[in-house]
């Protein structure tokens, strides 16, 4: 898994990275001597931050941020043109939303205010779950998927499923830079495994 992170250099799928893995080590060896627990989280901290920091991607990243370039990167980025575009929409439609048909309308129309024409030859989505869910159905949707991310949480905490927590940290941060659910596949992945998860704890078994 690691590997194919790696490989694939998304931004996004290196944050859940470096969140869950050091959470699920914590999880697992919190109940052993100190010493062991301490020189395993040690040896994975080091060994995924050298992973991590040797990415092309991160890299570049890194060296914007020493050289105080990264406020400038950041604001030439793709996504803060989408997300800005974004939020014009939601100003324009707070309550209800402008459909699930109209979003790729509404924010074309944006994009060529803002004057980004590559965004509109790409046709790009909000590329964040929260904005285009806000999009399509107004504050009332956004509500709506807070309190199902909210429900997983609770029950994973409540349950004592570590594999639950994961996966919604996962899901939470990958809401954050993709439009998941905009896709028939990720609707699918969100729902099936929530759901094997969630009945999961059934046979008693807690991880924490």
């Amino acid at each position: 898994m690691v590997c194919s992170i790696y490989l694939l250099s998304s931004s996004s799928a290196f944050l859940t990275l470096v969140i869950s893995i050091p959470i699920y080590i914590f999880v697992k060896l919190k109940n052993r001597k100190r010493r062991q627990w301490i020189l395993y989280f040690v040896i994975t901290t080091v060994t995924l931050g050298t992973i991590v920091a040797s990415n092309e991607k991160v890299r570049i990243i890194l060296d914007n941020a020493k050289e105080g370039k990264l406020k400038k990167v950041l604001s030439n980025d793709v996504r803060t043109y989408i997300w800005k575009a974004s939020f014009n929409v939601i100003k324009s439609h707070p309550i209800i939303g402008v459909g699930t048909g109209d979003v790729r309308v509404e924010l074309m129309k944006e994009y060529n205010i803002i004057g980004k024409e590559d965004l509109i030859i790409h046709k790009y989505n909000a590329h964040n779950q929260f904005l285009e869910t806000a999009i399509e159905g107004g504050i009332i949707s956004l509500m709506v998927l807070l309190m199902i991310l909210f429900t997983l949480f609770y029950f994973a905490f409540k349950s004592q499923n570590l594999l639950l927590i994961q996966f919604s940290i996962i899901v939470v941060v990958f809401f954050i830079f993709e439009s998941i659910l905009y896709r028939l596949a990720g609707i699918t992945f969100f729902s099936l495994i929530s759901f094997l998860l969630l009945i999961k704890p059934k046979n008693g078994h807690k991880d924490f």
